[in-house]
């Protein structure tokens, strides 16, 4: 399948989301999923929305192809486990 993945388990970084094995996640197929236009676009915005949530960051998507990928240590935050 087309798109961007990201590689989880448990020995990757620390295994953050507790996978008992080794395997890759499509982006836009996490537990997330299409978040669509729930997430606010702005900085103050991203950060409170962000904060205390238990994932590295987000990625947009545009319909021309461009991503770009915001993590929480971009704001100062750390991820809540």
């Amino acid at each position: 399948m087309d798109g961007t993945y990201e590689l989880l388990g448990p020995k990757v970084q620390g295994n953050p989301e507790h996978a008992q094995n080794s395997l890759l996640v499509c982006h836009g197929h996490g537990t997330a999923g299409n978040l669509g236009s729930d997430v606010p676009r702005t900085y103050d915005g991203l950060r409170e929305w962000l904060a205390g949530k238990d994932i590295e960051g987000i990625v947009f998507h545009h319909d021309d192809g461009r991503m770009a990928k915001i993590k929480l240590r971009d704001f100062g935050l750390k991820r809540s486990h």
